[in-house]
């Protein structure tokens, strides 16, 4: 084969096409907005409303968790569902606390409430019961905590929009309420009470916060 039918055999590179570098850039638009709405919930916290909490909001998610308390003893606890996560902090309870909780335990000198929100279909937000008037503990869906009070009538609630219970609790007895959420409401609560074995089926599985006395004015913390 002599040298001109060679060169005629080998077919040069095609030039790259000017409208391919062109609609490179659109093609990986898509993925770099996915890439925006996925991270999202990294955005700075902004404060919502009066009870402080700090959400992450993107196109598909909103997550709130309540602003920190700067509180040694204290640790979160988070319940998550789905792409919902919500959060409080919280002094815990010992695995002998938990089961006195949960089994509706009494104590001698004082009486004791017990405080459950595990209402079917409540995933999220925060709620806040109030004794007399006064927070107790911030409450996650699926969560319960014991307090002891001096025995005599108390009042529970939630805020203004809420039902309130009345409760008369004597020394070594020990009362149930359940936070309902209200229908027609999106961040009220009502406070039930609830029967004994009603109180305990409900408190099956879910998260006990905290045992606290408040015996007393000055013991207003948890119980160690």
């Amino acid at each position: 084969m002599d040298l001109s039918t060679k060169t005629q055999a080998t077919r040069p590179a095609q030039p790259v096409s000017l409208l391919n570098r062109a609609t490179a850039p659109r093609r990986a638009l898509p993925l770099l907005v996915l890439a925006l709405a996925l991270t999202g919930c990294a955005q700075a916290p902004q404060v919502a409303g009066s009870d402080r909490s700090q959400c992450f909001r993107s196109q598909q998610l909103q997550a709130c968790e309540p602003e920190p308390t700067n509180t040694a003893d204290r640790t979160p606890a988070c319940f998550r569902s789905l792409r919902l996560s919500t959060c409080v902090t919280a002094p815990g309870a010992t695995p002998e606390q938990a089961s006195q909780v949960r089994r509706l335990a009494s104590r001698t000198d004082s009486g004791r409430i017990v405080v459950v929100r595990g209402q079917w279909g409540d995933l999220r937000g925060v709620a806040e019961p109030l004794l007399g008037g006064e927070p107790l503990q911030q409450m996650i869906p699926y969560s319960a905590f014991a307090v002891d009070v001096p025995a005599g009538r108390h009042q529970l609630s939630t805020g203004t929009d809420s039902t309130a219970a009345t409760v008369d609790v004597a020394a070594g007895s020990v009362v149930a309420v359940e936070l309902r959420r209200r229908l027609d409401t999106r961040d009220a609560y009502d406070v039930v009470p609830l029967g004994r074995q009603e109180a305990q089926t409900l408190m099956q599985g879910i998260r006990v916060l905290g045992l606290f006395d408040r015996t007393a004015p000055a013991a207003g913390g948890p119980r160690l």
